[in-house]
């Protein structure tokens, strides 16, 4: 079976991270005191694959333990390769945990990458914007899962997955907010970050995540 894609452990923040988040300390001082209190940042990365954008689509609206576990299953289930998942049983990928809609999504991308309409190994070659479109034309492929691509597998740094509800919660505390900020609101939010906004993701990530720890 193919090797998991997107590691659900926690890694130092690279150099190129590093300097984004200097960027935007320099932009938004509101984000220094993260680290003060969260310790040394760390992310989560991936490498731009079928079975990575797999596991992005397993892990949408669900925690990533739950996302993990049921992307686990999947992976010893079949191969993850676009071939192998369009030669599977909706059964046997339901018996993996898969719903039915992330089923549909899972097997769009695969009957996509076949017919030529979504080659991965070009994305890296193209704008943050063509990207985007070319994987929400994906039956299922939201700007979320698009998102979190685009930052987590081809480090591109001002990806803004402004529908998380980690970063809107995120966010929130940071700034003592009374009310979490909705989609709209964190996307008209997120452009005081650009053009890092991925390093703010990162951020609001990591602060979110020690304070459901504390």
């Amino acid at each position: 079976m193919q090797a998991i894609q997107l590691d659900d452990t926690m890694q130092p923040a690279s150099e190129e991270i590093r300097k984004a988040v200097k960027h935007l300390y320099s932009i938004a001082p509101q984000f220094k005191g993260i680290e003060k209190v969260a310790g040394p940042l760390t992310v989560r990365r991936g490498t731009p694959t079928f079975a990575t954008l797999v596991r992005i689509v397993v892990g949408q609206q669900l925690a990533i333990k739950a996302a993990a576990s049921i992307y686990a299953r999947l992976n010893s289930t079949i191969s993850l390769t676009p071939q192998a998942m369009l030669k599977a049983k909706d059964s046997t990928l339901a018996e993996a945990g898969l719903s039915k809609s992330k089923i549909a999504t899972c097997l769009a991308i695969a009957q996509a990458i076949q017919d030529k309409d979504l080659v991965i190994e070009k994305l890296g070659a193209m704008s943050d914007d063509d990207i985007r479109t070319t994987l929400t034309k994906i039956r299922g492929i939201g700007s979320w899962t698009a998102e979190i691509f685009l930052l987590f597998c081809l480090s591109r740094l001002d990806a803004w997955p402004h529908s998380d509800l980690g970063l809107q919660l995120g966010y929130q505390s940071l700034c003592k907010l009374k009310e979490r900020p909705d989609t709209r609101a964190l996307l008209i939010i997120g452009e005081d970050f650009r053009p890092v906004r991925g390093a703010a993701a990162y951020l609001l990530w990591h602060y979110y995540r020690h304070l459901k720890s504390s």
